[in-house]
């Protein structure tokens, strides 16, 4: 069964707290780890596109984003 994902939306928040060289963790694939805290997961996805990576969101579009 294939699993089916939104796309072109915020889904959520999270920190950047430390990027590090190495972690004992099986998902760090290196040679460098994004490190994060604080995961918000939103009611509704916020519709956004055209943006990779990590990014700022101008503040006029997070008021509306209800925590689940």
């Amino acid at each position: 069964m294939s699993k089916s994902y939104v796309l072109g939306v915020i889904v959520g928040r999270v920190d950047l707290v430390k990027v590090v060289k190495f972690h004992p963790s099986p998902w760090f694939c290196g040679p460098y780890g994004w490190m994060f805290e604080n995961p918000v997961e939103f009611k509704d996805p916020i519709p956004w596109t055209g943006t990779l990576g990590l990014f700022d969101v101008p503040d006029h579009i997070l008021p509306g984003a209800e925590q689940r």
